[in-house]
């Protein structure tokens, strides 16, 4: 929301599923907001009626979940999103993250809408070792979706697998492949594993199951 006006290429990579979100429950009785409370000493999660603005936005943006669904309302990545597609000048915005719409989120279990990292592995403990642990939250689509009509920005999606094998992917490995042969028959031992590494970094990313299944939104604005 710092840059400057003017024409800009913006790109996200795994930013928005990072910004904080706040996280409700559907109940008979409406919206209600799930937050971290002090108990004896340690840390629970707890449960309050959602204010008016938070249940107007889940009203909006989260629609006719079912009851008992635990979701993330991501206002605040809506509104960074917004403030990269309402700046004065053309902007072109590349949106990388792991993503699902609202009906699919809302069958998540309660206890699975939340991730947190620790040490490159899961962690299940939301709420151990606050302040050490990774916490994200899958990326909402249908907001992103939702966001992009109301700036009238044109928006498009695909994995990240066919976006990188359109823009090149297969080359980039088809020329890492060669370095490594090439690497291999002068003896370069280390150099050949060098390539080697590359070339699974790249396999990684085009990985369907894994970070090949991101989705990447493509989205263009004040054309």
């Amino acid at each position: 929301d710092e840059l400057p006006d003017g024409d800009a290429i913006v790109l996200m990579n795994e930013v928005l599923d990072n910004v904080p979100a706040r996280l409700v429950d559907r109940t008979t009785d409406g919206w209600h907001e799930v937050v971290v409370d002090a108990v004896h000493g340690g840390l629970v999660l707890a449960s309050r009626p959602a204010d008016a603005a938070l249940s107007t936005w889940c009203d909006h943006h989260l629609g006719d979940v079912p009851v008992g669904a635990r979701l993330a309302a991501q206002v605040a990545a809506a509104g960074l999103l917004s403030q990269m597609l309402k700046r004065s000048g053309r902007t072109r915005l590349c949106v990388i993250d792991y993503a699902a719409d609202t009906a699919t989120l809302a069958t998540r279990p309660p206890t699975g809408v939340v991730r947190t990292f620790r040490s490159h592995r899961e962690a299940l403990d939301l709420l151990a070792e606050p302040g050490a642990t990774d916490v994200t939250v899958e990326l909402n689509s249908d907001l992103v979706e939702r966001v992009a009509e109301t700036h009238q920005a044109t928006i498009s999606t695909e994995s990240q697998a066919d976006f990188l094998v359109r823009w090149g992917a297969s080359d980039v490995m088809d020329e890492l492949t060669a370095r490594s042969f090439e690497a291999a028959r002068r003896g370069d031992v280390m150099e050949q594993l060098r390539f080697k590494s590359d070339a699974t970094g790249v396999r990684a990313l085009l990985d369907s199951s894994g970070l090949g299944g991101f989705s990447v939104f493509l989205m263009e604005s004040g054309t």
